[in-house]
């Protein structure tokens, strides 16, 4: 993954992958597959590969008034799907912080979404999206919640297995953090 700016201001960040052999040689072309080109900041990139050589990137976007997930899928050639990604979830508030895991037949994404306060970041749920192989959503368009209670969390570890995923974070209620974790099991599309 790369970021580019190339104003020198850092107001204007697009990002780019590139394939690498084994020997650290460029597979794709030397500039890389662009994922996202256009005005603002794309950050905190997270990519995992899929089946077949192919690959899904998710990345916090501010493109739009408020930062927004958007996703990729880059082929084994590293041709992108739909140019500068398409919206994972631009529901009101922010989006931030993916992390993403594969379960061998299904991409997980979870992430912390402000959606129900979006003029004071007070409410940081979980939301979760599951995509196919290809990239399509088998949740609820802009995602799933499945953590909402009070509290500031940090440091997501998402790992998923056989239509399972598991969820790892931290969490401080007042001058009090732990270490919570969920469950998540795969709905039928």
């Amino acid at each position: 993954m790369d970021f580019r700016n190339d104003e020198g201001t850092y107001t204007n960040l697009d990002l780019y992958a590139q394939r690498l052999s084994p020997e650290g040689v460029s597979l794709w072309s030397p500039e890389g597959a662009p994922l996202a080109v256009v005005p603002e900041i794309q950050q905190t990139p997270r990519l995992i590969p899929g089946r077949s050589g192919a690959a899904l990137v998710v990345w916090t976007d501010a493109r739009d008034v408020y930062e927004d997930l958007y996703v990729q899928r880059l082929t084994p050639d590293g041709i992108s799907g739909e140019p500068n990604g398409r919206p994972l979830c631009r529901a009101g508030g922010r989006q931030r912080e993916p992390a993403i895991a594969y379960d061998g037949r299904t991409f997980w994404v979870v992430w912390y979404d402000y959606r129900r306060e979006y003029d004071e970041e007070t409410y940081q749920d979980l939301y979760v999206q599951r995509l196919d192989a290809r990239g399509n959503y088998l949740e609820a368009v802009e995602g799933v919640p499945f953590w909402t209670e009070p509290g500031q969390r940090t440091g997501l570890v998402l790992r998923a297995q056989a239509g399972v995923a598991v969820v790892a974070w931290t969490e401080i209620r007042g001058s009090e953090s732990d270490v919570f974790a969920a469950r998540i099991e795969a709905t039928e599309p």
